[in-house]
């Protein structure tokens, strides 16, 4: 297998936490399907990182580096964010405007990834679905990247509440109040992991994690501007629809032992998406361990692999 490059990049000045891990897999071409990683933690977990899915990365080279992977060809870049924590100021909304300054970097540095078939093409997604050769003038179209602006398209991963800080990046044109947000990455597709997405029905659920909710967001009545899907929004306005209407696939896990958070938080957040008309989903309910096992879990890792 082939050893993966990993280098530390900076988004922010709290040098501590304001981090993206770049992990660098190669391939046998110098082209790049890109990979965005937000980790959870409940926004106080000193214990969660940037290095969150060191296990993921590790099986992703493993499974490039076989014929699964060589039937592509292609090397991956994975950028793993790291953000400040509730108690060190990461709190909502500047949280997610943090974020998306990391988003920037990111952008910025993948340029360098960005490579065009031989023939000036460029290149197309593998689907496992794929069976023929009839089939590849259809995906012509799912590039892993932008041939006008010459950037990678992105995977985006998240992981418990790093599930509820991607659907605030998704709607951050509803938060973003005068604050000025740069130019973001292409992002695609979409894979949340065990999620947290409606911070009002989880603490129905769960009325003991108000104290990190509190620490997150200041109030109960300020946690409700958390998201669309928290603020029972069915019909939301077209600006963030649209956001969602780009993303070509949604991917939600959620394992069947996690003790933290049950199945009700994946089938809200299905039964929102459906409702506003968002049908480009897949759902994933399997054992897959406990909360904190499922990023990293190598079956998992194996699943989202296919999926990317």
């Amino acid at each position: 297998m082939l050893a993966v490059e990993t280098e530390i990049l900076s988004y922010g000045e709290h040098t501590q936490r304001e981090r993206i891990k770049r992990y660098l897999i190669p391939g046998e071409r110098p082209i790049y399907r890109g990979v965005i990683a937000i980790h959870g933690g409940a926004w106080r977990d000193p214990n969660n990182t940037c290095s969150d899915f060191d296990e993921y990365v590790q099986k992703w080279a493993e499974m490039n580096d076989i014929e699964e992977g060589r039937k592509r060809g292609l090397g991956m870049v994975v950028y793993s964010v790291d953000y400040k924590l509730s108690c060190e100021r990461g709190v909502f909304p500047q949280i997610v405007f943090d974020i998306m300054g990391a988003l920037e970097v990111i952008k910025g540095d993948s340029r360098q990834f960005w490579a065009e078939e031989e023939d000036g093409g460029n290149v197309s997604s593998y689907n496992d679905n794929d069976n023929n050769n009839d089939n590849d003038n259809n995906n012509n179209n799912e590039c892993h990247g932008d041939p006008q602006s010459k950037e990678l398209d992105f995977t985006i991963v998240g992981h418990s509440v790093g599930c509820t800080i991607i659907t605030q990046i998704l709607e951050i044109d509803s938060v973003r109040c005068g604050n000025d947000i740069g130019l973001l990455p292409l992002i695609s597709r979409a894979v949340f992991l065990d999620g947290i997405y409606n911070v009002e029905s989880m603490l129905s659920e769960y009325p003991e994690y108000e104290f990190f909710i509190l620490e997150e967001f200041g109030s109960i009545e300020n946690s409700k501007r958390c998201n669309s899907i928290t603020q029972g929004c069915v019909c939301i306005s077209p600006l963030v629809l649209q956001k969602w209407q780009q993303l070509q696939d949604i991917l939600i896990i959620h394992s069947s032992r996690d003790e933290l958070l049950s199945f009700k938080q994946a089938d809200e957040f299905r039964d929102w998406l459906k409702a506003n008309g968002l049908y480009q989903f897949q759902c994933i309910y399997k054992d897959f361990g406990m909360h904190n096992n499922v990023y990293v879990n190598p079956e998992v890792a194996a699943v989202v692999y296919r999926y990317i």
